[in-house]
């Protein structure tokens, strides 16, 4: 499949014409997407520091929530707070962590753009999912399923190796309905105490990879526990690796935005060598921006981790 960019020579005011009118076109023709709000989809913008100003990109997003836990700061504060993160930054797909259902449902209502796909990690399909929240104006959902990060990884509920926890991947295949693309996305959260889990749990994430993508590029991100020279992340972007993907912090265009660490366990500062959350992506791609998202109410943050995002453009 061809993986061109969508690019148009015409300057930047026409190519927003030209989107938009492209859009209306394709809706009269299918009588399904006419009615669509276009106020959702991210149009061409300009990127400052590239070259060509009338690339499109698609912003994604990576954020553990944390999930409502009473003996820290409350949902109810954090929520809205969250959601305003996400609202300003309006990424087309952002892959939660730790989210338990009430905060999902939370998110969506408040942010209406968006739809939710993915499964809690228990037995029952409930507690902490790793959850994709995705704008249906921008992106069409062609597939998605969860595994467990186990031995059994098809058991809802499995425990893998040394784990506390259950941990789970939640994928989906999209379709960008700007440029045409189709990518493949998974989000994942790795155990936070075992060793040989998030050794495992990256091994066994590139074997799924290699047996679920087609010909499409790739989008891993999450929460994996991990710092950028510990074995896990290294297999992840293991030249040999089945699948090859790349950090796309240090692809990034741009030079990176935000502090290099992604914890801050609600102090009042993130913390130092504690870079854990990442997006990774196909190479051959382009990565225009990359940036930890540092915001604060005040001096609290909304989570205990930032948001990670990252503007790509699929070739």
């Amino acid at each position: 499949m061809d993986r061109r960019p969508y690019v148009t020579s015409l300057p930047l005011l026409v190519g927003l014409g030209l989107v938009v009118g492209l859009l209306g076109c394709r809706g009269l023709s299918s009588g399904q997407e006419g009615n669509e709000d276009l106020r959702g989809i991210q149009l061409p913008a300009y990127v400052p520091g590239t070259a060509d100003s009338t690339t499109i990109p698609l912003r994604v997003m990576s954020y553990n929530i944390r999930y409502n836990d009473p003996e820290d700061r409350s949902w109810t504060e954090r929520g809205p707070k969250v959601a305003s993160m996400i609202r300003f930054h309006e990424p087309a797909v952002v892959g939660t962590q730790e989210g338990q259902l009430h905060q999902l449902r939370d998110l969506t209502e408040q942010l209406d753009r968006y739809q939710r796909v993915g499964v809690g990690r228990n037995t029952s399909g409930g507690g902490e999912f790793s959850a994709l929240l995705y704008q249906a104006t921008r992106l069409e959902l062609l597939e998605y399923d969860t595994f467990w990060l186990s031995e059994t990884p098809r058991e809802p509920g499995s425990k893998g190796w040394d784990g506390a926890l259950p941990r789970i991947a939640t994928w989906a295949r999209f379709r960008d309905r700007v440029t045409d693309e189709v990518f493949l996305l998974v989000n994942t959260h790795f155990d936070h105490r075992g060793g040989t889990a998030r050794v495992e749990s990256a091994r066994l994430l590139q074997r799924r990879l290699s047996e679920i993508r087609g010909e499409e590029p790739v989008v891993l991100m999450g929460d994996f526990n991990s710092r950028p020279d510990d074995e896990p992340i290294q297999i992840l972007v293991a030249d040999d690796a089945p699948v090859s993907l790349q950090d796309t912090r240090t692809m990034s265009e741009t030079p990176p935005h935000g502090p290099e660490s992604t914890y801050n366990a609600f102090g009042f500062e993130v913390e130092e060598n504690t870079r854990i959350d990442y997006i990774f992506a196909s190479p051959g791609g382009r990565v225009l921006r990359h940036g930890h998202l540092s915001a604060r109410w005040g001096r609290t943050f909304p989570s205990d981790h930032l948001p990670v995002v990252a503007d790509l453009v699929f070739e």
